[in-house]
């Protein structure tokens, strides 16, 4: 009775993923070509911020795949199903390095102009969250494939403790800080441009998102 609702949303969060992916790349040409005239070029397409969202999207698509097939169709402990769960801890890990960057290149301007302090200290995680996720990653295959190891297990759950805070805490700087970009423009009497209104919105919306799928996972894992 449970496999059959679970194999539904599964197919319904890979094509949802799938659809934001074309309208992802539709809504890029569209307003950074189409709209302003400008001729369509591969260097301008492929801007850092653009492959981040594109490939943050493909990799939610290939964990929801990697996931569906690893519960629903290989057979318990086959080469099949660990490889399907490694590819899932990769697409998870490669997913939250697009959050990070993505968040980051859209709400840093406003991290500096409200918490100089803290800048350079987010600015440093990010450089080393790679090393972090691929550590993440690292452990995660090798729990799939020693899962009876209690070593490996309690590396395991540790390191995804120390990621899944590392990135709460940087979500909820950014929080803050567009709360407060959006406070100031009551507060202050110099106007607020209106492009940090309007990635301050946003920049709430996805932070609160981003508790929200941290609170799944923790509640997947227990």
């Amino acid at each position: 009775m449970l496999i059959l609702p679970s194999t539904i949303l599964y197919f319904i969060a890979t094509g949802v993923s799938l659809f934001l992916g074309v309208y992802l790349i539709y809504f890029i040409i569209i307003n950074e070509f189409v709209l302003v005239s400008k001729n369509f070029s591969w260097k301008a397409f492929a801007s850092l911020f653009n492959i981040l969202i594109i490939t943050g999207n493909l990799a939610s698509v290939g964990f929801s795949i990697s996931v569906a097939v690893q519960r629903f169709y290989a057979e318990a402990d086959s080469p099949l199903q660990k490889g399907m769960g490694i590819i899932a801890g990769f697409t998870i890990a490669l997913s939250q390095y697009c959050y990070l960057r993505c968040t980051w290149a859209r709400g840093s301007d406003i991290v500096r102009r409200l918490f100089k302090p803290l800048f350079s200290g987010m600015s440093l995680f990010l450089n080393w969250a790679p090393i972090l996720l691929v550590a993440e990653c690292t452990v995660s295959a090798v729990y799939i494939l020693k899962p009876n190891s209690t070593q490996v297990a309690s590396i395991f759950f540790g390191i995804y403790g120390v990621t899944g805070f590392a990135v709460v805490v940087f979500d909820a700087v950014m929080l803050i800080s567009f709360i407060q970009c959006l406070r100031s423009t009551h507060t202050e009497e110099e106007a607020v441009s209106e492009d940090f209104l309007i990635i301050s919105w946003y920049g709430i919306g996805s932070s609160l998102l981003c508790f929200s799928v941290n609170i799944v996972f923790v509640g997947a894992g227990l």
